[in-house]
């Protein structure tokens, strides 16, 4: 599990889809064996960020079935939840992450989460805030999403869920975000076609980048 659906063929062999991992299996109801026909690991992947997990160099993946890791050396993939339970968080749309915390965006539920990293404990929860794709953590360690429907990017308050303060406005379909500087991030405008310079310390914005079709994640190179 989770399962989605199935189709019996003229031999009463089960074929079951499993969206979490992208797989279709095959059962046999005489045997009960399961045979699959079309590996998968994943469900819907998003964001990624990339970061050391026990020692090993691994990639932490935004899935809308529950947040994986990934071991770059093996190709290793596991879930930090029992994809079969309806946890909280069971669905993340991108992701962002310091030494101490990890930052979810759930877009598909208007929510936005902090998780304890050592733990998986999660410590905030932020709801109902319209579309949030991109995350990212500020030095202080605390949240700015891209919120889409909005244009705007918004910045909450790891102790207080209540209070949310706009950075900038006006932007066309906000998705991508990443950090730039302790007072600058960059954040694609899907709607818009462009990559933008965002000033934190006064909400301006300079274009970088223009001429794009739908740009989505993006990432900065030293």
């Amino acid at each position: 599990p989770p399962l989605d659906n199935l189709a019996i063929d003229s031999n009463d062999i089960i074929y079951v889809s499993q969206p979490a991992r992208g797989a279709i299996v095959r059962i046999d109801p005489a045997t009960g064996i399961e045979t699959e026909i079309v590996p998968g690991n994943m469900g819907i992947p998003g964001g990624l960020s990339i970061s050391e997990h026990n020692g090993r160099e691994t990639i932490f993946v935004a899935d809308d079935y529950g947040f994986r890791l990934v071991d770059t050396e093996s190709g290793d993939i596991w879930a930090t939840t029992d994809l079969a339970e309806f946890m909280d968080p069971n669905a993340a749309s991108d992701i962002a992450m310091n030494d101490d915390v990890i930052l979810l965006s759930d877009v598909s539920r208007s929510r936005v989460y902090m998780l304890d990293r050592k733990t998986g404990e999660k410590i905030q929860k932020w709801r109902g805030i319209g579309t949030p794709y991109g995350v990212a953590l500020l030095d202080s360690g605390n949240p700015v999403f891209a919120a889409f429907d909005k244009g705007q990017l918004i910045l909450l308050d790891k102790t207080d869920r209540k209070l949310r303060t706009v950075l900038a406005d006006g932007l066309a379909g906000p998705v991508g975000l990443a950090k730039a500087g302790p007072d600058t991030l960059l954040v694609t405008e899907a709607i818009a076609g462009r990559d933008s310079q965002i000033d934190l310390t006064n909400g301006r914005r300079t274009t970088i980048a223009e001429g794009l079709i739908q740009p989505e994640g993006l990432t900065i190179m030293s």
